[in-house]
């Protein structure tokens, strides 16, 4: 896999900070990287995953998500979803909407 220097996080959001919805809005409309070099990672991605199938998700994961699941596994069981429901504030809620919906 081609190494994205780039495309590491700049800063870091706090979904309990205030301020968050809009800081996490500006994020969202926010252009950091150049399309081309947005089109290279996602090339990459997507052939990483083609080739090592669940092992590149489990990297992906860690590297992106900051959490090891090879434990766990990849699938999210009913009980962790309602654990993080629970939870969650309204607005960290409204922000994963917005940002599904997206």
């Amino acid at each position: 896999m081609t190494s994205h220097p780039s495309f590491a996080p700049q800063y870091r959001l706090e979904s309990s900070a205030p301020g968050f919805a809009d800081d996490f809005q500006t994020l969202l409309t926010s252009k950091r990287e150049a399309s081309e070099d947005i089109r290279d990672i996602v090339v990459d991605i997507i052939g990483q995953v083609q080739r090592d199938g669940d092992n590149a998700l489990f990297d992906l994961t860690e590297r992106f998500d900051r959490h090891d699941r090879r434990q766990q596994g990849l699938r999210v069981t009913e009980e962790e979803r309602a654990q993080a429901r629970a939870g969650m504030t309204l607005e960290q809620a409204d922000a994963l909407k917005f940002a599904a919906e997206r």
